[in-house]
């Protein structure tokens, strides 16, 4: 079998196995380089190669995945942390977070040459690493100091939506992840992460709406009952509310999460038109007036990120604001 044969099965391989190609020797590099200046594959990491229709084809946050996969095979006491920990534990978290292909890994001195520019070293006391667990292929450091480092190191808005996540899904409970966070010598900066943990409940279906969420709390709107589920008077059809508020003079207000991805995304619209994706928007919002909601209110992901058109669509609907609260700076 000729160099290009052998390449090519190990694509395959690699594929299988949600990983990457590390080449082997000089000839290998040579080879993959050539391919990579062909446009047949491309090297998102210093020496580890893919084939560039299937890497397209991946998300920020599998393509972390296959990175950490991929190094851990070749540096098997290496421990992930932080955002690399959150992404192999499966925590919602916004891709975005991943654009520029940084990898983190815990280490005792959180400083010193690493294996690349990619790579950032986050500062972990070896007690804990003592408690690092075999997940998806590769070693992370336990939920409890992933959510410790997430909390600390990211956005309020970034670190709610991975907190959420954790406690959804069932991995700890609030209270869990705050009595971690206040342990002797945990790390610095510990408040931050503190901070997050008080405000997370779990209760967001998803990663989008722990964003959004997030965002009302930092602007100091009143907060949302959650996951309301109304039934028509009528027909006993059943609608549940992403958001929804109870104003002082009784009107209930409903806030709903509209994801671009419906619209677009063959996987999510179930083979209906998009005609017939706002006909059931409009039919939903009818059920919904019929329980006695007063007003609907849409907002896009979008609009939470960019804050202003979320906040302004918020209080046209006459949604009461309190003071925003005292939280400790996040970067």
């Amino acid at each position: 079998m000729n160099i290009r044969a052998v390449i090519r099965q190990r694509l395959r391989q690699a594929q299988s196995r949600r990983m990457c190609v590390l080449a082997r020797n000089n000839n290998e590099s040579a080879l993959l380089h050539r391919l990579t200046v062909q446009g047949i594959t491309c090297r998102p990491y210093p020496g580890m190669y893919a084939e560039k229709t299937y890497w397209n084809g991946l998300d920020a946050i599998e393509r972390s995945r296959h990175i950490c996969r991929t190094l851990a095979q070749h540096h098997p006491n290496m421990i992930f942390s932080s955002l690399s920990a959150a992404a192999l534990w499966r925590l919602d978290h916004s891709t975005a977070l991943h654009s520029n292909g940084t990898i983190y890994i815990a280490s005792t001195s959180g400083r010193g040459r690493s294996y690349c520019n990619q790579i950032k070293r986050v500062h972990t006391a070896s007690r804990f690493l003592d408690q690092a667990v075999n997940l998806d292929g590769a070693k992370s450091t336990d939920i409890f100091r992933t959510l410790f480092d997430c909390g600390r190191m990211l956005s309020f808005r970034n670190a709610f939506a991975i907190f959420e996540s954790a406690i959804r899904d069932g991995h700890a409970s609030r209270q869990q992840i705050i009595d971690y966070c206040d342990e002797p010598y945990v790390g610095r900066k510990r408040e931050l992460a503190i901070s997050v943990a008080q405000h997370a409940i779990g209760i967001s279906e998803n990663g989008g709406e722990s964003f959004c969420l997030a965002t009302i709390i930092e602007e100091g709107v009143a907060l949302p009952t959650q996951q309301v589920e109304f039934v028509h008077p009528v027909s006993g059809e059943r609608r549940r509310a992403d958001y929804v508020w109870h104003t002082e003079d009784g009107r209930t207000i409903v806030g709903e999460l509209d994801g671009q991805d419906k619209y677009v995304n063959p996987t999510m619209t179930g083979g209906h038109t998009i005609s017939d994706i706002v006909e059931e928007e409009r039919l939903r919002s009818d059920t919904l007036r019929a329980c006695g909601v007063d007003a609907v209110v849409r907002f896009t992901f979008l609009d939470a990120v960019r804050r202003t058109p979320l906040i302004n669509k918020l209080r046209a609907a006459g949604i009461p604001f309190t003071a925003k609260p005292s939280l400790p700076h996040h970067r």
